[in-house]
């Protein structure tokens, strides 16, 4: 006997929501849409009052899967996470689920100032690392700000070979349409180094542009986003030739030869068609 199929969670009723005049305004589209999974049901129907003065309206997820479903449906602009949900993996778990299936954005909430957990979720793909005790208003302008640069108009932008990178997705997509996609922090480092035009960018630049924090002390976070970016756009990354270091200067854009030679040195290791 067929076992009948169970219901999938379905967009919430909010979504239909139609451009705000005053978001406009903010120089963030229309009237943003926020999702939260956080267990602190206090926390969020306060968070959930304030927003709403403000035009910006959230919708609170019951589990991690109707979060995903709804994400799926395009209903959330901007995802908050509570870094410490109960469960296996918690929040962290979690934004690595939502940064593989190329969610929206985002934004990692704790109820400590751990440097650890911060770097963490950076590392994984937040856009951004907030105190739960920090004031409504900051953490609506960190929100603005995520939602700014996220909706950043797509420019194409050739990386040589006839790739290009595309913002949308992210990653790149191929002369032949085969496409390589990246993690939020991985494009935005590749776009960092392609707008620097084949000049070198410093790893402090690259940690403040990408990371959007300062080094730390003896920090290697841009050198491991650097190597996890090799294995996806370098054909052979034990010998890379677009990603590349100068020496006490950072790295630099190599980009892709001509098709001849792509055609040759094979496509990206993270290519897909």
């Amino acid at each position: 006997m067929t076992q009948p199929t169970p219901p999938q969670p379905t967009p919430p009723a909010a979504a239909l929501l139609g451009p705000d005049a005053s978001c406009v305004a903010q120089g963030i589209g229309p009237a943003p849409q926020l999702a939260i999974l956080d267990q602190d049901n206090a926390f969020v129907q306060g968070l959930r009052a304030f927003l709403a003065q403000h035009d910006v309206c959230l919708l609170h997820a019951r589990d991690p899967e109707e979060l995903l479903a709804w994400i799926g449906h395009g209903c959330a602009d901007v995802v908050l996470l509570d870094q410490r949900l109960a469960g296996r993996g918690g929040g962290t778990m979690l934004l690595r689920r939502v940064a593989e299936a190329a969610g929206p954005p985002c934004i990692m909430l704790s109820g400590t100032d751990d440097t650890t957990d911060r770097v963490l979720a950076l590392e994984l793909g937040a856009a951004d690392h907030v105190l739960k005790s920090a004031e409504p208003r900051e953490l609506l302008a960190r929100i603005r700000a995520v939602l700014r640069r996220s909706r950043r108009p797509a420019v194409p932008e050739q990386a040589g070979g006839g790739w290009r990178l595309a913002p949308g997705m992210p990653g790149l997509i191929g002369p032949d349409g085969v496409r390589c996609r990246l993690s939020q922090f991985e494009f935005a480092l590749l776009r960092c180094l392609v707008e620097a035009g084949g000049a070198p960018v410093a790893r402090e630049t690259l940690s403040q542009v990408v990371l959007r924090r300062p080094p730390l002390p003896r920090d290697r976070a841009v050198d491991r986003l650097v190597a996890r970016l090799r294995r996806k756009v370098e054909p052979d990354p034990s010998r890379p030739f677009v990603v590349l270091a100068h020496r006490r200067a950072g790295y630099f854009f190599g980009g892709y030869p001509d098709r001849g030679s792509v055609e040759t040195a094979g496509p990206p290791r993270g290519a897909a068609r």
